[in-house]
C-alpha cells in the first residue's frame, strides 16, 4: 500500500464562456466527496474529464459555438504533508465557428448539422462530401468559405452543389468459371436498390466490392486473378458490371521449413492451414508464418523472424503446382529479469505475483505476458492493467517486466427503492468490499424486502481457490417468501449456507457445481392436527390435494447443484445478437423428512438477432421438471413451478398460472411439476435511450406431460416502453391476456427493471 492524495480545491478559469455547473459534470471532483480511499485523486479520471471537457467545447450545438482550437491548461499542486491536491483549470477557448449550409435540397439541414457533429472540425467538408457520396450524390462538389460575425466569432458556409443521386439497377458478373454469381453477390456490397437495400452508387464501396472480389479469388487459388469495373447509366439508374480474368490456380505440392526452425513445425502442425493439395492462398500462408513466429517466441525467442516463399514446381492443365517454403531465423535466447509492480494500494504483491506464469531466469514468453494481463484483469479489482517490457526494444538478452495497475474503489454501498407491479413497493441495499485484506476476496452484504419475500445474505467470492483458476464463492443465506394461492398460499422461512465453485472453460462455455444446505420452516398456514386429519380424508375422497398439511414444521435439505452455461452474447445488459443457453440440476435430500427427496432439473435458452439496426427480436425457451425419488411420492407446494408475472408471462398476476383443478377446471392452489414458457420480443430503439418492446408470451404449468398440447398453453400479448440505463432498462409494459379465464382480468400493467430475457 502507498500514500495517496485527494483533491482539496478546485478552481477553473472559463476563459470569457459560460460553464455553469461544468464542475458537476466532472468525476474527479465528485470523487473528492467519497470517504477514505473510495475519494482519491486518479489522474487518469482527471485526463478524462479534460478530455470531455475540451471535446465538448469544439462541437457546436445551440448554448455555444465550436471552438475547435479550445484547450485547457491544468497546475496540479500537491501538499505532501497534507495528503492534499489543489487544481487549478484554465480555459483558453480560441475562435468561435457557427455554421451555415446553402444548396442542399435532397438533405435536411438537421441531418447535415449531424453529420459534421461526428467529425474533427476542420474534416467536416471531407466528411460531408463522403457522407453524400456513400448516398449515390457522385459528382457532389462543396466548398467552405469562412466570415467574420462579431469579435471572436465566424460564420462557416458550406455550399452544396448536390447534382443527380445514382442509384443501382443490376449487378453483373462476367468472366467467372470458378466461381459463381451467386458466390460473389454473397462477397460484395453493392446491391440493386430494392425494399432491403437503398442501392446507392458509391464508387467507393464499389471499389472495395472489387478487392473483395480478387481476396475471394485467392482464398480459391487463383493469385493472378483481375477485376475490371464498368457501368452505364440512365436516367440516374446505373447497371454495375465486373470483368473478371481468373487466370490459373495454384496449388500446394510440396511444404518444406528450412533454417533454425526447431521442433516448432512439429508444434503447429495441427494448426497449420496451408496443406499439400489445397489452394494457395495468402491469407493462409501468413497464418501459418504468423503460427511459427508464435511457436518460436514461446520458446524464449521473440526476435523470431519467418519468411514464406512460394515456388512452381510444375504445371498442370487449368492450374500449377507450388513448392511452399517456411525459412526461420530464430534469433537470441531471451530471459526474464526483475518483475516490478506499480500502483498497489491496498492489494498485497504476492496476490498479483501468484497471476503472473513467469520468473526470474524463465525463458520470456509474450504469451505468458499475455495470460498474466488476462488473469490479473480476472481478479476483479483494478480498473486498469498494463505492462510495460524493459529492454525488448532494444533486443536486450534479459528483459524486465514493469506491470502497472489502477486499482478500483475497494467498498462500495449501494442502497435503493423501487416499485415492481409483481411485488409492490420493494427495497434493496448492499455493502461490499471487493478487496478484502488486499487478496482479492470480494465479501458483499446485501439485503431485499417486498411484501411477499424478504431475503438477506453474506457471501465471499475467492477468485483463485487454491490457487487455481476455479472461482469460489460461499455465502450464508435467509429468506422469508410467500408461495401458492387459496387455501394453500404458503409462507416459509429458509435459511443455511451455500459453498459454489465455477470454472469457465473458455470465454463462452462455463460450469459450476454448488452444494447448499437449507433449513425450511412452514410459517403458514399452521394446522393442528385435528384440522390436518379431515383435510387428509377430504383430499383422498375428492382424488385432489386441497391443502398438503404434512409440509408444516420444519424440514432440513442438503442440495447439490451442477451447472453448464453456453454464453455467446455481443452484451450482458443489452444484448443484440447471440445465443445464452444454461442447464442445471438439484438434486434434494432430506435429512428430517421425506417430502424432500427429488430432482429439480432446469434449461433455459434464449436467442437475439438484429436484422435491420432498427429492431432487434429476442426469443426464449425455459422449461423444467420436478421428480421425486426414493420413497417420496409427491413434491411439496413449495418447491413446486409456478407462472405469470412481470418475470414470464405477463398479463397474467404473479404466481396465478397453476396446474388446473379436476373439480372446477380452474387453476388449482399449488404449483406444478412441470413448466415450459417462450416468448418471443421486438425492441425497436428511440431517440434518447428509450425502446419500444412488442412482446408475446405463451406457458404452462402442470403435473403430467401428457398435458402439453396446444390447447393448455397460456397466451399473453402486448407492449409498453422502456428507459435505458447504463445498468440496465426500466420499463412499463402492459400484457393483454389472449384466453381469459373466469376471475381473470383483461390485462395489467408490469413495472420492472432490466430485462427478463
Amino acid at each position: 500500500p502507498g500514500r495517496y492524495f485527494r483533491l482539496r480545491h478546485l478552481e477553473i478559469d472559463p476563459g470569457g464562456l459560460d460553464l455553469g455547473g461544468i464542475r458537476f459534470r466532472m468525476k474527479t471532483w465528485r470523487r473528492s466527496f467519497y470517504p477514505g480511499r473510495s475519494g482519491r485523486f486518479i489522474e487518469r479520471e482527471l485526463e478524462a474529464d479534460i478530455h470531455a471537457i475540451v471535446e465538448a467545447l469544439r462541437k457546436e450545438n445551440d448554448d455555444h459555438p465550436a471552438y475547435p482550437d479550445a484547450v485547457i491548461e491544468r497546475e496540479i499542486v500537491r501538499d505532501v504533508e497534507a495528503g492534499a491536491i489543489d487544481l487549478r483549470l484554465v480555459v483558453h477557448p480560441g475562435t468561435g465557428y457557427r455554421t451555415r449550409f446553402t444548396g442542399n435540397e435532397a438533405i435536411g439541414e438537421a441531418t447535415l448539422r449531424g453529420v459534421i457533429r461526428k467529425a474533427p472540425f476542420r474534416e467536416a467538408r471531407a466528411t460531408l462530401r463522403s457522407w453524400y457520396e456513400r448516398r449515390g450524390f457522385s459528382e457532389v462538389r462543396i466548398t467552405e468559405t469562412q466570415h467574420p460575425l462579431a469579435p471572436g466569432l465566424m460564420e462557416r458556409r458550406f455550399s452544396i452543389e448536390e447534382g443527380v443521386q445514382r442509384r443501382i439497377a443490376d449487378v453483373i458478373f462476367e468472366g467467372n468459371h470458378a466461381l459463381s454469381a451467386e458466390e460473389l453477390s454473397t462477397v460484395v456490397q453493392s446491391r440493386p436498390a430494392g425494399l432491403l437495400h437503398k442501392g446507392y452508387f458509391d464508387r467507393e464501396v464499389i471499389a472495395s466490392d472489387r478487392e473483395a472480389i480478387l481476396e475471394r479469388y485467392a482464398e480459391a487459388g487463383f493469385l493472378d486473378a483481375q477485376v475490371a469495373v464498368e457501368h452505364s447509366e440512365r436516367g440516374g439508374r446505373v447497371f454495375l458490371t465486373f470483368r473478371i480474368t481468373e487466370g490459373m490456380a495454384s496449388r500446394i505440392g510440396a511444404i518444406t521449413f528450412e533454417g533454425g526452425c526447431g521442433d516448432a513445425p512439429k508444434r503447429v502442425m495441427p494448426q497449420l492451414r496451408s496443406a499439400i493439395g489445397a489452394p494457395l492462398t495468402p491469407p493462409a500462408v501468413e497464418f501459418d508464418r504468423r503460427a511459427l513466429v508464435s511457436r518460436l517466441s514461446e520458446g524464449g525467442h521473440p526476435y523470431a523472424r519467418v519468411t514464406a516463399v512460394a515456388e512452381p514446381i510444375e504445371g498442370g492443365e487449368g492450374e500449377r503446382s507450388m513448392r511452399l517454403s517456411f525459412q526461420c531465423v530464430p534469433g537470441p535466447p531471451v530471459e526474464v529479469g526483475e518483475i516490478f509492480l506499480q500502483g498497489l494500494l491496498q492489494t498485497r504483491p504476492r496476490t498479483v505475483l501468484a497471476e503472473i506464469p513467469l520468473r526470474r531466469g524463465a525463458p520470456f514468453s509474450l504469451l505468458a505476458v499475455q495470460e498474466a494481463l488476462s488473469r490479473i484483469r480476472e481478479l476483479g479489482v483494478f480498473q486498469a492493467v498494463s505492462v510495460r517490457v524493459l529492454g525488448l526494444e532494444e533486443k536486450a538478452p534479459v528483459v524486465h517486466l514493469l506491470f502497472r495497475m489502477e486499482e478500483r474503489v475497494p467498498h462500495t454501498v449501494d442502497l435503493g427503492v423501487g416499485y415492481e407491479s409483481d411485488l409492490g413497493w420493494n427495497g434493496f441495499f448492499e455493502l461490499g468490499d471487493h478487496d478484502l485484506l488486499g487478496r482479492a476476496w470480494d465479501l458483499r452484504l446485501r439485503g431485499s424486502g417486498s411484501e411477499d419475500r424478504q431475503f438477506g445474505e453474506i457471501g465471499l467470492t475467492d477468485p483463485r481457490f487454491l490457487g487455481g483458476k476455479i472461482r469460489a464463492r460461499y455465502g450464508l443465506f435467509a429468506e422469508r417468501r410467500r408461495q401458492g394461492g387459496g387455501s394453500a398460499e404458503v409462507e416459509s422461512l429458509h435459511y443455511g449456507a451455500s459453498a459454489g465453485f465455477f470454472h469457465r472453460w473458455s470465454t463462452r462455455v462455463s460450469s459450476g457445481f454448488t452444494t447448499r444446505y437449507e433449513r425450511r420452516l412452514i410459517l403458514a398456514p399452521t394446522l393442528p392436527e385435528r384440522i390436518a386429519q379431515p383435510i387428509r380424508a377430504l383430499s383422498e375422497a375428492q382424488g385432489r390435494r386441497v391443502f398438503d398439511p404434512d409440509v408444516a414444521g420444519t424440514r432440513d435439505t442438503l442440495v447439490f447443484s451442477p451447472s453448464l452455461t453456453w454464453d455467446a452474447r455481443d452484451s450482458l445488459i443489452r444484448p443484440h445478437r447471440g445465443i445464452f443457453a444454461t442447464m442445471s440440476l438439484d438434486v434434494n435430500t432430506g435429512l428430517t423428512r421425506s417430502l424432500d427427496f427429488f430432482v429439480r432439473a432446469m434449461a433455459d435458452v434464449r436467442g437475439y438477432v438484429t436484422p435491420w439496426p432498427v429492431v432487434t427480436f429476442s426469443g426464449i425457451v425455459r422449461g423444467g421438471g420436478l421428480r421425486p425419488y426414493g420413497e417420496t411420492e409427491t413434491i411439496p407446494a413449495d418447491q413446486r413451478f409456478y407462472l405469470g408475472g412481470s418475470a414470464d408471462l405477463l398479463g397474467f398476476a404473479a404466481d396465478s398460472i397453476r396446474p388446473d383443478d379436476p373439480a372446477t377446471g380452474l387453476p388449482g392452489d399449488v404449483g406444478g411439476t412441470y413448466f415450459l414458457f417462450g416468448a418471443l420480443e421486438a425492441r425497436i430503439p428511440l431517440p434518447w435511450d428509450f425502446e419500444i418492446a412488442l412482446f408475446l408470451d405463451n406457458g404452462i404449468v402442470t403435473n403430467d406431460l401428457g398435458a402439453f398440447t396446444p390447447s393448455a398453453f397460456r397466451h399473453s400479448t402486448g407492449g409498453g416502453l422502456r428507459y435505458l440505463t447504463p445498468v440496465g432498462p426500466i420499463g412499463l409494459l402492459y400484457g393483454i391476456n389472449l384466453d381469459r379465464r373466469p376471475g381473470e382480468v383483461n390485462g395489467r400493467f408490469h413495472f420492472s427493471i432490466g430485462y427478463t430475457f
